[in-house]
């Protein structure tokens, strides 16, 4: 029983290495960039009022759900107070994880690209590009403005996970060096 559990394991992760070196997997990576881009395109193309607004219905869900699960019911003064207080950081964590989502893919999409020498540095700068012409993008958008700070946090996100996928692979490697070592 064991040994056909991992017998089918192998074969799904075998066929796994396989899709991921295929055509079709590097043409969904740059599919889903794309799309991606059209993404945060959207949301910044949207007015001032708009963005706002749906910061706000997030900024009431979260609200709502710390009360839920800390069993404090604030008074509607206490929410409308907490709600001015967490929609600035709901704005910019939104930011932040839009461009994390980004620099992923753009990094998986340069798996196989040979004339960049660090993908991680060529990812970093295109989140960091892509940051900045949407930040631009804003300057023309009703109730909008392109702020550098925007661009500081979009590119922080985009570098957060970059490292993070940087210190994964470092471990997958060290265990696999590990693993080998034990095996000699």
């Amino acid at each position: 029983m064991k040994r056909s559990t991992e017998n089918r394991a192998a074969n799904f992760f075998a066929a796994l290495l396989s899709f991921r070196n295929s055509k079709v997997f590097k043409k969904l990576n740059i599919i889903l960039v794309i799309a991606w881009c059209i993404v945060i395109f959207c949301f910044s193309a949207q007015t001032g009022s708009k963005s706002s607004s749906l910061s706000k219905k997030i900024s009431i869900a979260v609200v709502n759900t710390v009360n839920k699960i800390s069993n404090i019911e604030l008074e509607q003064d206490g929410v409308q107070r907490t709600l001015k207080n967490i929609e600035f950081y709901v704005r910019k964590t939104a930011h932040f994880s839009e461009y994390a989502i980004l620099a992923i893919l753009i990094f998986m999409c340069l798996k196989d690209v040979s004339f960049f020498s660090n993908r991680y540095i060529a990812a970093a700068f295109l989140v960091a590009l892509y940051a900045s012409t949407d930040e631009i993008h804003q300057l023309f958008v009703p109730q909008r403005a392109g702020q550098f700070r925007d661009v500081c946090i979009d590119t922080s996100g985009g570098i957060t996970a970059l490292i993070i996928i940087f210190l994964i692979k470092k471990i997958i490697t060290y265990r696999k060096r590990k693993e080998n070592d034990r095996i000699r």
